[in-house]
């Protein structure tokens, strides 16, 4: 069975998942780089934005061009 992914994912999982620092998603959240939202106090980001960087990781363009991803 695959593995079922929330729709959002705190800061903190989304740093874990991308391997990487809160601090780290927060600044790409803030400079566009990847989409977040803040519900209530808290910033989230979609699950599918996880699904894209990976799958532009896989593609080798995340890791050499991360700055003008969007």
């Amino acid at each position: 069975m695959p593995a079922i992914l929330p729709t959002f994912l705190t800061v903190s999982e989304a740093a874990t998942a991308l391997r990487c620092s809160p601090k780290t998603v927060r600044n790409m959240i803030r400079s566009g780089t990847i989409a977040g939202q803040k519900i209530a106090r808290r910033w989230v980001v979609p699950a599918g934005e996880i699904r894209r960087i990976e799958h532009l990781a896989l593609a080798g363009i995340w890791a050499a061009d991360r700055e003008n991803i969007s």
